[in-house]
């Protein structure tokens, strides 16, 4: 017979000694430690990994143009060398200017903001016209584009935001593809278009791969490979804000195949 004090409440102890009605709480308190031990983490570990790499391209650029401001001794600067230093400031502008609209547009998905602006437009032109813009890209990356699209594919999509996930994904292909094919395929399937890319690179790390849509996660190590970690968590958003989906299949030392399924009568639901 268990005998207890009036003014005090009965409590069962574990064989450990624990009351056996707070390890519920202790074990919810842990994890939620645990948690937030790992979001300083991340925390930290971006605005560091954010710092080097906006100042990567922002060092380069203000080199530039300070020679191009005070050229060397021994007078101006020649035409084709300044062309030459314009193409590289042009590339580090352009690269700063993606750097802080990921970090925008991950602002804007965090506070459910990211608007869409819809309107007929056909898949397979986007994506023509995309690869045709990102030539020099592939070519220094000694990356050979095949395309393989049939007939247009219209839907009611943001053609500028189907534009970035397109850019991110040939973005990240070319990135750990590098030296070997690019294969980009449109199609559709019943009322779905589907869009894929597919590189012959390093493939995904198996351990990263369930959180790789996630925000700043990465399918490799940062210590190879520069980046914010947003690319892909963008463009999750953007898919899924148009009712679609995105996937991938990968296998580490035999490239990457990225899937996006849209539906062509757009969200279900009309965007802000």
């Amino acid at each position: 017979m268990i005998r207890r004090r009036r003014d005090r409440p009965l409590v069962l102890r574990s064989p450990g000694g624990a009351p056996r009605r707070r390890a519920p709480r202790v074990a919810r308190l842990i994890r939620e430690i645990r948690e937030l031990k790992r979001a300083v983490h991340l925390r930290d570990e971006f605005l560091s990994m954010a710092s080097h790499e906006l100042n990567t391209p922002l060092a380069t650029l203000t080199l530039v143009l300070e020679e191009m401001v005070h050229p060397p001794a021994g007078g101006a600067i020649d035409p084709p060398t300044m062309t030459k230093m314009l193409g590289l400031a042009e590339r580090q502008a352009r690269r700063l200017s993606r750097l802080v609209g990921d970090l925008l547009d991950s602002t804007r998905i965090h506070r459910n903001t990211l608007a869409l602006r819809l309107e007929r437009v056909d898949l397979a032109r986007i994506v023509r016209e995309v690869v045709k813009g990102f030539e020099s890209r592939f070519v220094a990356a000694r990356c050979e584009p095949r395309l393989d699209i049939g007939a247009p594919v219209f839907g009611q999509w943001d053609p500028a935001r189907i534009e970035q996930v397109l850019l991110n994904l040939l973005s990240n292909a070319v990135k750990f593809g590098a030296g070997s094919p690019i294969e980009i395929r449109v199609d559709q399937a019943g009322e779905a278009a589907r869009l894929a890319v597919t590189d012959h690179g390093t493939g995904i790390d198996p351990t990263r791969g369930a959180r790789l849509f996630e925000r700043f996660e990465r399918g490799v190590t940062a210590q190879h490979y520069g980046g914010l970690g947003l690319g892909l968590y963008i463009c999750r958003h953007i898919v899924e804000s148009h009712g679609g989906s995105i996937s991938f299949d990968s296998r580490p030392g035999h490239g990457t195949t990225f899937l996006v399924t849209l539906p062509c009568a757009g969200p279900v639901e009309p965007q802000r």
